[in-house]
């Protein structure tokens, strides 16, 4: 059989159907559109209001659920990449001395509801370094400060001095005692884009913490917990809450 080139039949015939399911699609719409006006223009005043508000109430609660999730899935992400630094710590710290333990704590430093992960090394013959890992969530990656705070006692002549870190409300403090004396020195650093900056500095008497310290700021310090890094109990606790 010998066809001529040219529209099929086929073709034709698919083409009027398509434009007829597109006429109807329209017309459809055309008389929703006026059916929702039509109704709209129906209803007092009071019940337009009322529409008005249950529209509101519910774009604000599809807002909010929206919000958790995101925050979801930064606290998942967070958690992920901590996991991954406590298998491999090596990659992100390097050390100076034979590790004798490390163990980790989370809190929020930052007070963005996306916790800080705190590495704590200990090693043989020195005090304990502890290193602050934060995540941005899903828009980008993990930091690491480029120097540690410190915990233990230092020896230095005849004189002990100890380190603490204790925290504030979005900071963290260093804390530094000689064994002979009830003077604190307290430095407090905030977190900034994986640096740890100096912001303030006190030197006082135990128990006796001037402003804008929290008087029992002493005591905060063991309020940090740290766990081992096979206890991923903190990180699958982040994800829950």
């Amino acid at each position: 059989m010998h066809h001529t080139k040219g529209t099929s039949p086929y073709t034709s015939h698919v083409s009027i159907k398509t434009v007829a399911t597109l006429i109807l699609v329209v017309l459809c719409l055309a008389f929703c559109i006026f059916a929702t006006w039509t109704y709209t223009h129906r209803l007092s005043p009071a019940q337009q209001a009322a529409n008005a508000r249950e529209q509101a109430a519910a774009a604000a609660n599809e807002a909010q659920i929206a919000a958790k999730q995101l925050q979801t899935e930064k606290l998942t992400t967070a958690a992920s990449q901590y996991q991954d630094a406590l298998k491999n710590p090596s990659e992100y710290v390097s050390h100076d001395f034979a590790v004798t333990k490390i163990s980790y704590a989370v809190i929020d430093i930052t007070g963005d509801k996306i916790p800080e992960m705190l590495m704590k090394i200990e090693y043989e013959k020195a005090m304990s370094e502890i290193y602050i890992f934060s995540s941005l969530g899903k828009q980008g990656d993990m930091t690491v400060t480029d120097k540690p705070l410190y915990e233990g006692h230092a020896t230095i002549g005849d004189d002990t001095t100890g380190f603490q870190i204790g925290k504030e409300p979005n900071k963290l403090l260093q804390n530094e005692y000689p064994s002979n004396s009830q003077t604190i020195t307290s430095t407090m650093y905030k977190l900034s884009n994986g640096k740890l900056i100096r912001k303030q500095q006190w030197t006082y008497i135990k128990n006796h913490a001037p402003e804008p310290l929290s008087s029992n700021h002493w005591r905060l310090a063991s309020e940090i917990k740290f766990v081992d890094t096979n206890d991923t109990s903190l990180l699958d606790d982040m994800v829950k809450n």
